[in-house]
């Protein structure tokens, strides 16, 4: 199957950075998330070129290598050309940044990917700051709410997969918690730092009514 460039966004890995206060993203067509009642909100915000630069900060950062240590293809040092590459295979897919909603900060990203075959992945990061707050889990909440409100005889798919390392033990009860199952394990499947390394699969059914 092939490994789309998103694939290496799976994770729950994260970094602390500070990011510019001066972010301008429309907020058109967002979804507020409910965190548990928690402030400051956030929002998924539909993906805008605006981000890229963000990424870039996010990849770069000082905890930049306890990020990518559990990602795929993300290059060293992380250029706005790598960030904009990236962004080009958002195109036609759900891909929505994660936005705090007071000072409009790019917190994260969170994105489905597909293949002609309809294979679906889910893929995801969050900046550590944020990290340890449930947010994720009610980002996929929200996600995946969204994607039951469509009716199913115009889904172009019944299931959502979601591959993380054996390591990662944060991501695995951010999935199982948010209603994942973990379906196989994957021995040798992920490359990290030069060498293989086991994953599971996850996957999530779409309610059928």
């Amino acid at each position: 199957m092939k490994r789309l460039f998103l694939r290496s966004f799976y994770t729950f890995a994260c970094a602390r950075h500070t990011i510019s206060r001066t972010n301008k993203f429309s907020l058109a067509s967002s979804l507020r998330v409910n965190v548990g009642g928690k402030d400051p909100a956030v929002r998924l915000v539909p993906w805008q070129h605006e981000m890229a630069p963000l990424l870039v900060e996010h990849f770069n950062g000082p905890d930049a290598t306890e990020i990518v240590k559990n990602l795929r293809n993300i290059p060293q040092p992380f250029t706005l050309r790598h960030a904009e590459l990236l962004a080009a295979t958002f195109a036609d897919k759900k891909c929505y940044g994660i936005v705090e909603e007071t000072d409009l900060d790019l917190i994260g990203v969170i994105s489905l990917t597909w293949n002609e075959c309809g294979i679906v992945e889910v893929g995801f990061y969050l900046v550590k700051q944020w990290w340890g707050d449930g947010i994720m889990v009610s980002v996929l909440h929200t996600l995946l709410a969204l994607l039951e409100s469509t009716p199913v005889e115009e889904r172009p798919f019944a299931k959502i997969y979601a591959f993380v390392n054996e390591n990662n033990l944060a991501s695995q009860k951010t999935l199982e918690r948010a209603g994942f199952e973990k379906e196989a394990f994957l021995r040798l499947n992920q490359k990290v730092n030069g060498r293989f390394e086991n994953e599971f699969l996850y996957a999530y059914y779409l309610n059928n009514s």
